[in-house]
């Protein structure tokens, strides 16, 4: 059932694809989209909620759904879908998901037996500390600007 997972960081784009059963690493805050794919048949038109968790069904880490319309068709079909469970970064009146490896699940909420677990196969990292994002540059500019005035002195005496 569970096809592909990648990993979408809002602002970026997708950062990471893994195939299936190769664990995915994303940052809190992240969103990982699972592409899934499972047989049906329906004489009407209908849909289906597709859910997607990080963690263990009863207690998930993270949770995302997303309907799905299923056309009619007589004999069994294949239908591809995708699911993104975001994680949560935290910060004012926000859950961080915490830092951990999760199993991930998907299943259709219409019939729960039609799921699909990976044991093992998300890593949630902690996500870097605003301070510690803006000091690693920041700690570069100030040493390039010490050397700028050694360099220009060492210029002049030649």
């Amino acid at each position: 059932m569970i096809g592909y997972t990648q990993v979408y960081r809002p602002g970026i784009g997708i950062v990471a694809t893994a195939p299936l059963g190769s664990p995915i690493e994303l940052l809190q805050g992240d969103v990982l989209r699972v592409d899934v794919s499972f047989q049906y048949k329906v004489a009407q038109e209908s849909s289906c909620t597709l859910v997607g968790v990080i963690g263990l069904m009863d207690a998930p880490a993270a949770m995302g759904k997303a309907s799905i319309s299923l056309p009619p068709v007589a004999d069994f079909t294949v239908r591809f879908a995708t699911v993104d469970i975001p994680t949560g970064a935290g910060g004012w009146f926000r859950t961080a998901t915490p830092p951990g490896i999760y199993n991930l699940l998907v299943w259709i909420e219409e019939a729960p037996h039609i799921y699909d677990e990976i044991p093992n196969a998300v890593i949630v990292a902690e996500k870097p500390s605003l301070i510690a994002s803006i000091m690693s540059p920041m700690m570069m500019i100030m040493m390039m600007g010490m050397m700028i005035p050694l360099v220009s002195e060492g210029m002049e005496q030649r």
